[in-house]
């Protein structure tokens, strides 16, 4: 629990005061102010820069600070300050009971209401179909306050108006491409994430990013809100997809939930229990080469509950090359890939004879806490912010207290990151989608100026990755890298191993032994396992964990991934070009809406309102098939053979969430409630 002062002058550094340091906190004199008394306070973000926090410690008494308030009253603020000081002075786990305890109080109460005469864009005639409390989440950040779907739009109202101007997101439900349940600190089912199109008109509201994952109270609110959108009459209708193609892509997502829900010994012996229809055609799509590699593997990732706005659950991707030496990088030589049938950790043999024979004398008589090999994950926080330090650095900072590594601990060179994870016994982490960007290639790759990462032990500075020789530039190193993965032909030739390590039959079990693919038994946590746990602290220790070092991804095959098709036979269609999480699935849906068109017509049925969110109605007659999915678009037909090209306003990557993740504000003013103004110091 802190107090922070963000000043109107960027050049003022934010000043935070950790109030477990606190001595004392008081009225000053009969003024509308009060005084802290600190014995530290750390100051950040000096000039709005990203660089280490500076810790101010002030001698044994401390030294007092007076903050004055403009327009909010004394009397009606200091009850909160005095709640946040004893909060501060509690256990970890106390403060976090207390915490839980009051934002359900703060969601529930009366000051969390939606604001209908402010916020409805049309209030005659738009109706309000749901309101409900949760939390938008992003990386490291949580914003609680109200989620409301009206007949027209998707609005949400912050609880606490930091920024201090119109704080509610609004997106309009005929752009939503996706809507689809999450989990969230290993909780299935309690989380949704809605995927957003960029609206036809400019004028039209929209969200500042391309999704958007909210965290409600229980797995009955989050299911009442997927029927909501799902079922509404305007869901997607703007969108690539039209509304029956938003539909399927639903209807894959819900069903991949279930499958992942069920169990894997049921699923392998009898394939009814999941309905694995609608990714069979997204698969075959892959296989024909109607879908690139990049797409498929993302829409594997979002499918399996992978999402860019929860650090712990980021997108994984492969590493591909394994020639970060040569001159020049041929993609037809097999050579210069890496071995995609085994994981990172089992690359070097030396390294896993140890780490099997470590494994051998780990005890197996605790369910519990099963042998492993590998202690950490391919995929966590602290992997992804390791590679994205010069994109996010203040992401980072607020990971590790204020801190960067040390220079010849962070990303430096590619080389030297592929010489690790061959090499270093706790270093087994993959790839994440940014190093298959063009757009992001300069951002992650390339420090801005003012970034003071420091200079290596050999005097080097790091400002910038040292690529590999074939790589002239950032950009450059990224399209040939994004090249090697979509048409490198080891690659296609191999993809399908990879994905038995990461989604398929070698995720886990015996399968996994056999594969050398077993991490920690936390890293496989479900919600099944939390709620065997009855003590409340090892309930919140595994929770805690799961978070910090990493998550394996929902099953997602249970038999042995297809191969691809030889590209002799096929070549490579991408319908889109715009690189974020929406496009990845519309490239797939749309795929399988123009070539898949047998039995699609019953997957349009599949909906109706129920506990679970959806269930399978009983046998229709079949509907005359549609011949426009989208007749908005016009470029989007089930008759054709061809696929048609992409809509005009199609291009723009405005809305991208790979980008807009770079872009977003992330000081620590918005990490705590509390925000005054100073005035003087003495």
């Amino acid at each position: 629990m802190s107090i922070v002062f963000d000043p109107d002058d960027l050049s003022v550094p934010v000043m935070k005061f950790p109030l477990k340091d606190a001595v004392a906190l008081n009225p000053h004199g009969n003024k509308n102010a009060f005084t802290l008394t600190t014995t530290s306070f750390m100051s950040m973000k000096p000039n709005n820069l990203d660089v280490p926090y500076k810790c101010v410690r002030h001698p044994s008494g401390g030294a007092d600070w007076v903050f004055s308030f403009v327009y909010a009253n004394l009397e009606s603020v200091l009850p909160l300050l005095h709640e946040a000081l004893f909060l501060s002075q509690q256990s970890r786990h106390e403060l976090n009971q207390m915490l839980r305890e009051r934002q359900l109080r703060k969601l529930a109460g009366k000051g969390n209401t939606f604001d209908t005469a402010m916020y409805l864009r049309d209030a005659i005639n738009e109706k309000v179909l749901i309101n409900l409390p949760c939390i938008l989440r992003a990386p490291l950040v949580h914003s609680p306050g109200r989620l409301a779907i009206t007949t027209e739009c998707i609005y949400f109202q912050p609880l606490h108006d930091i920024e201090g101007n119109s704080p509610c997101k609004i997106h309009q439900i005929k752009d939503v491409v996706l809507c689809c349940k999450k989990k969230f600190k290993l909780q299935e089912s309690i989380a949704l994430e809605l995927l957003f199109w960029k609206p036809k008109n400019p004028s039209a509201p929209r969200w500042e990013t391309s999704s958007a994952f909210f965290v409600f109270q229980s797995p009955e609110e989050c299911s009442q809100t997927w029927e909501a959108v799902v079922f509404h009459k305007q869901v997607g209708v703007d969108t690539p997809l039209g509304q029956d193609g938003t539909k399927i892509a639903c209807k894959i997502f819900a069903d991949a939930l279930d499958s992942a829900k069920g169990s894997t010994d049921a699923l392998r012996n009898n394939s009814s229990l999941g309905n694995t229809f609608l990714l069979e055609k997204a698969t075959w799509c892959w296989q024909k080469h109607l879908v690139s590699n990049f797409h498929y593997l993302m829409f594997l990732n979002l499918l399996s509950g992978r999402t860019f706005n929860d650090l712990s659950q980021w997108p994984v991707m492969p590493w591909v090359l394994k020639d970060y030496t040569s001159s020049a990088l041929d993609i037809n030589d097999a050579a210069a890939f890496r071995d995609l049938s085994k994981p990172i950790g089992a690359l070097n043999e030396d390294r896993l004879g140890m780490l099997k024979e470590r494994f051998s004398l780990m005890p197996d008589d605790d369910p519990r806490n099963p042998p492993f090999l590998y202690g950490t994950h391919y995929s966590n926080p602290g992997y992804v912010m390791y590679w994205l330090v010069r994109a996010a650095p203040g992401h980072l900072l607020r990971l590790q207290s204020g801190r960067f590594d040390a220079p010849d601990r962070m990303f430096h060179s590619m080389q030297e990151s592929w010489s690790s994870v061959l090499t270093n016994p706790a270093d087994v982490k993959e790839l994440i989608p940014e190093f298959f960007v063009r757009d992001l290639a300069v951002k992650f790759l390339q420090a801005n100026e003012a970034l003071p990462l420091g200079n290596r032990q050999n005097g080097k500075s790091i400002d910038e990755v040292e690529l590999p020789p074939w790589a002239d530039s950032p950009l450059d190193f990224v399209l040939k890298h994004r090249s090697a993965l979509d048409d490198g032909r080891y690659v296609n030739e191999n993809l399908h191993n990879w994905i038995d390590l990461i989604w398929g039959c070698k995720q886990r079990g015996a399968e996994a032994i056999k594969a050398d693919n077993v991490f920690h038994g936390l890293t496989y946590a479900t919600g099944e396992d939390l709620d065997k746990i009855d003590d409340e602290m090892h309930r919140e220790a595994v929770e805690q964990q799961a978070q910090e070092f990493g998550q394996t991804p929902n099953q997602l095959f249970f038999k042995p991934h297809r191969v691809k098709a030889a590209a002799s036979q096929h070549k490579n269609k991408t319908l889109v070009t715009e690189e974020s999480d929406a496009s990845c699935v519309v490239d797939v849906v749309r795929s399988i809406l123009d070539h898949c068109k047998d039995n699609l017509d019953d997957e349009l049925h599949i909906f109706v309102p129920g506990e679970s969110g959806h269930k399978r109605q009983a046998s229709k007659p079949k509907a005359k098939k549609q011949t426009n999915v989208n007749s908005d678009l016009g470029g989007l037909r089930l008759d054709k053979e061809d696929i048609q090209e992409t809509p005009k306003d199609f291009s723009s990557s405005a809305g991208s969430k790979l980008a807009a993740f770079f872009s977003t504000s992330t000081g620590s003013k918005l990490a705590s409630p509390f925000s005054f103004r100073r005035s003087v110091k003495k």
